[in-house]
């Protein structure tokens, strides 16, 4: 996933252009301590930064090396307590696979919708019955401005790594990754994109026909590319004029 932030804004330039573009991201890893440790399968990284006052707008949470029905209760006091500071101060938390299982842990998805990977979903509704497991969605936005965000298992990061770009950066980003690394990023439907286009742009008459066609088909599997459709402009016309709300 670091890849592919890293990636936004400045691939696309060197591969279309010969030379980098501006990086649209700024990514580092941040851990308990910047001491090097190692994940699974032996890999080791190097954390740039340790927990502590920094504020992030967007946080991602790793998956974690665990049963199912682990009980991890103690295991991350320090990272529960410093998710929550991070939510509490407006950061979008993010997690793809088991990730989710430290979010409920921490409380932040009670009464709200999530995922996780299938392997994980009984056991999730299982601990926390308060949180409404979606086994059958690859991605789930949810909580207060849908600040939190779920992939299910296996390539599913791929697809949140593609939201959190269109959502921060912006679509026209999000489909230059997509296209650099050959990932079909709308095949997990078009509901978590539904804040991106809900407001309609009301300067652009066809645009916003097309926001609100989308907005009223949730199921739609490819919902950039139908838009495009809709509004028979070339792909780079629509991309140009399509403008992502704040």
């Amino acid at each position: 996933m670091l890849d592919v932030f890293c990636a936004a804004g400045r691939d696309w330039k060197l591969v279309t252009d010969g030379q980098p573009g501006v990086p649209a991201v700024t990514a580092e890893v941040v851990a308990r301590t910047v001491a090097p440790l190692e994940v699974a399968n032996g890999a080791l990284v190097r954390p740039q930064r340790a927990l502590g006052a920094e504020t992030y707008d967007i946080v991602c949470v790793p998956e974690l090396a665990i049963a199912p029905r682990t009980d991890i209760t103690g295991r991350f006091d320090e990272e529960i307590v410093w998710l929550k500071r991070q939510h509490g101060a407006g950061a979008i938390l993010a997690t793809a696979c088991s990730g989710a299982v430290l979010l409920a842990a921490a409380g932040l998805l009670d009464g709200q919708d999530a995922t996780t990977h299938w392997a994980y979903c009984d056991a999730l509704a299982e601990r926390h019955p308060a949180i409404r497991v979606h086994r059958e969605r690859a991605l789930v936005a949810s909580g207060v401005g849908q600040r939190l965000v779920m992939a299910g298992g296996g390539t599913t990061w791929l697809d949140l790594a593609l939201y959190l770009l269109a959502r921060a950066v912006d679509v026209e980003t999000a489909m230059q990754v997509a296209k650099l690394n050959l990932i079909d990023w709308h095949s997990v439907g078009q509901q978590p994109f539904a804040h991106l286009v809900g407001a309609r742009q009301v300067d652009d008459a066809l645009i916003g026909k097309c926001q609100e066609w989308i907005a009223k088909r949730s199921q739609v599997e490819a919902p950039v590319a139908s838009m495009v459709r809709l509004s028979g402009l070339p792909e780079r016309t629509f991309k140009r004029r399509f403008q992502t709300p704040g």
